[in-house]
């Protein structure tokens, strides 16, 4: 696993956390400045943290040495990428792990590492390998309904992984889990995943949302399952952030209402149990809103319109409810 707590990577088909750290992936000076110049951090029980890529060589980018892959036949490509790391442990609930058995026995419960998950309800989570690229990872102890959660494959393979769902089971939450291989197969693959009730980190602005309908032009999406922070209402769920399909297929945008557009980063994870995926194509300032703009491809490359989940995150603080 990577040096912090929690890693997710936003990009094409295929680009994965891999395993090396800054230290002894082969950086220059100059990379390994500007990455931690871009990396924002708090204390050792709560931080978090973000790079948006230069680049290096062919499928190795800066600081957390990440590998991206075309979709015919998986070589390795340069692609732009952002990243977001987290360690915390805050009230607004959340958790994250990483899947460290990607071929685990079939329907039999285990407990990833405990070095590199975490729970606000201070238990463990587990993982079911329930068939080929098919998890369901129990959260325990945060069953309230809503949230968010991304996830992103783990290792130096082509497989990339969706989230196809979560739901409550008694005092606990439920995340189904798919993956993928190049020739979009479900495919068994090492993965990191971060489920959040509330913001990834307490004092910054941002917000997140299921974009659950992939053909309207504009819509609200569900209240639950959104949440919107920022200096106007900094302990906000519920309406103010909007989304929609723009004319090309496969071309989605969600947009957060009184949030800069700068000194942020943006996540996208695709929804459903098909094996599209999707990327951050771009984030921009409308007005005095900021619009990420999402595209989602199947695995053969070409533009599909797909449900998935946004995170938007600022640098930008405010007072914590």
């Amino acid at each position: 696993m990577s040096s912090f707590a929690s890693l997710a990577v936003t990009v094409g088909v295929g680009c994965v956390a891999d395993t090396q750290d800054p230290e002894v992936a082969d950086l220059s000076e100059e990379d390994t400045a500007s990455a931690e110049a871009a990396m924002l951090s708090s204390s050792s029980t709560q931080g978090f943290g973000w790079v948006w890529s230069t680049l290096t060589g062919v499928g190795t980018i800066n600081a957390n040495s990440s590998y991206s892959h075309d979709s015919a036949g998986g070589a390795p490509v340069n692609t732009y990428f952002v990243a977001l790391s987290s360690r915390e442990n805050n009230s607004y609930g959340g958790a994250y792990l990483g899947n460290d058995q990607a071929s685990a026995p079939l329907n039999v419960p285990y407990t990833p590492s405990t070095t590199y998950q975490y729970t606000s309800g201070n238990q463990y989570s587990t993982i079911t390998h329930v068939n080929t690229g098919r998890y369901t990872v129990r959260v325990p102890g945060m069953s309230a309904t809503g949230g968010t959660v991304h996830v992103t494959a783990y290792g130096g393979g082509m497989e990339y992984c969706n989230v196809s769902g979560w739901n409550q089971s008694g005092a606990d939450t439920l995340i189904d889990v798919g993956c993928w291989g190049a020739a979009g197969a479900s495919a068994d693959s090492l993965f990191s995943l971060s489920y959040h009730l509330g913001m990834p980190s307490t004092g910054r602005v941002g917000g997140f949302a299921w974009a659950s309908d992939p053909v309207s032009s504009s819509y609200t999406p569900t209240a639950s399952y959104t949440g919107l922070y920022n200096t106007l209402h900094p302990c906000y769920f519920g309406p103010g952030i909007s989304a929609g399909h723009n004319a090309p297929v496969g071309s989605h945008f969600v947009r957060y209402p009184n949030m800069l557009s700068y000194n942020s980063t943006a996540m996208v994870t695709a929804y459903g149990y098909g094996n599209q995926y999707c990327k951050v194509s771009y984030w921009t300032g409308v007005g005095s809103d900021t619009q990420v703009n999402v595209q989602c491809y199947d695995y053969l490359g070409n533009p599909v319109n797909s449900q998935f989940t946004n995170t938007y995150l600022g640098a930008e603080m405010f007072t914590p409810c």
